[in-house]
């Protein structure tokens, strides 16, 4: 299967879709032959053959759970939530001892905002399966979505000793923690993330930006979020965190390309509104400035700074009276 899997590496899935389709005459009752066919023929767009393939998979193996999951992306795409709610019960009926497949109808149910039969699915997918990490990570964020935080750090860390070196995992329990408040925990989570991944750019991102708000290491900021900005360099939280840094040590108008960059991608986020806003204000560019900070300070959420925000912004309503 490595010549096709190098042509869809290679974007060139009509290649990797006859280089698949040989591999099922080959050995027709591997269920991965019709499987693999189905991925390349979805990355051309032909959807219902492929579909087809995906459904020749499972007629092989029921409790293969790689293709419905196409399957459900593919319907969900479409906007036919019922059609893959139904059509992941109907497995789950024929393989009822699958752990996995429960764990895929509790993210049907999660996708179509119905809390209660997914979180009962998830559980239902550890009974079955108690090393299932991808079980416990769905819980943790549910209960996250909730308002349940010491659940879902309970999930989290749950899913730790199954797979302590997860990233998603301490990249979650970093995110709650400091959403909680606990920025020291919060930083041994993104340092435990960093450890086992010294580029992921998430917890880089994070690190970084809890250590310069905190007032600690500042060059280890700086240099953590050059990281970040270099692994994810189009993600508009990155350019803010790095934007931000050099704001603080002065140098206003890197910060300012950087936040310009960051406000314009997300223009509901109050934070970050607020961030371009006192560059602008620093460099000099007062419209653009009372702009930017008129919005952060007009949204309903909090965020670091909102006094600061409040204060630049009297002082520029009042020179353009």
């Amino acid at each position: 299967m490595l010549l096709g899997s190098a042509y869809l590496g290679n974007r060139q899935p009509v290649k990797a879709a006859d280089a698949y389709r040989r591999i099922v005459v080959l050995t027709p009752q591997d269920p991965r032959g019709p499987h693999l066919v189905g991925a390349a023929l979805s990355v051309q767009g032909k959807k219902a053959e492929a579909a087809q393939q995906f459904e020749a998979a499972l007629a092989l193996a029921p409790e293969f759970v790689e293709p419905l999951t196409y399957l459900v992306v593919m319907a969900l795409a479409d906007r036919k939530a019922d059609a893959a709610l139904e059509r992941v019960k109907l497995q789950v009926a024929r393989v009822p001892a699958s752990g996995r497949l429960h764990h895929l109808l509790g993210t049907v149910y999660a996708a179509r905002g119905e809390t209660k039969p997914a979180e009962a699915a998830f559980l239902k997918a550890l009974e079955l399966e108690p090393t299932l990490v991808g079980a416990h990570l769905s819980l943790g964020q549910l209960y996250t979505a909730s308002g349940n935080y010491d659940e879902a750090l309970a999930k989290l860390h749950a899913a730790l000793r199954v797979n302590p070196k997860n990233l998603v995992a301490h990249m979650r329990v970093g995110m709650l923690l400091e959403r909680r408040g606990d920025f020291t925990k919060a930083q041994q989570a993104y340092e435990q993330a960093l450890a086992l991944d010294p580029r992921f750019a998430p917890a880089a991102n994070n690190l970084a930006y809890l250590y310069s708000e905190q007032g600690q290491d500042k060059e280890k900021a700086l240099q953590l979020a050059q990281i970040a900005k270099e692994v994810s360099p189009e993600d508009p939280f990155v350019s803010d965190t790095l934007g931000w840094i050099f704001y603080k040590r002065g140098v206003y108008q890197r910060a300012l390309g950087l936040l310009k960059e960051s406000a314009a991608r997300l223009p509901e986020n109050p934070e970050v509104q607020y961030h371009f806003g006192m560059a602008s204000y620093k460099a000099g560019d007062k419209a653009s400035a009372r702009k930017a900070l008129a919005k952060a300070v007009a949204s309903a959420g909090g965020f670091r700074g909102r006094d600061e925000a409040r204060k630049v912004l009297a002082e520029l309503d009042a020179t353009y009276r």
